[in-house]
């Protein structure tokens, strides 16, 4: 990614054999960081009543962005 994220929040572990026979370890995937703390501003959003979103506030997009914007 161009813009800065965090790196990955939960990566995963893989290990491969290398020709020389030895074991190798890698993280591979895993959402970001940034995209982690927007998961869970979502989930702080679902709970509120009304939600806080001016003008359309069941738009998915600005659901979305605002979350986004939370988390950095």
């Amino acid at each position: 990614m161009s813009e800065k994220d965090g790196g990955p929040a939960f990566p995963a572990i893989e290990s491969e054999q290398g020709a020389n026979g030895q074991f190798y370890q890698f993280s591979v995937g895993g959402m970001s960081q940034r995209d982690y703390y927007a998961g869970q501003a979502l989930a702080g959003l679902a709970t509120c009543r009304p939600a806080p979103l001016p003008g359309n506030a069941f738009d998915p997009s600005n659901i979305a962005k605002l979350c986004y914007l939370y988390a950095g």
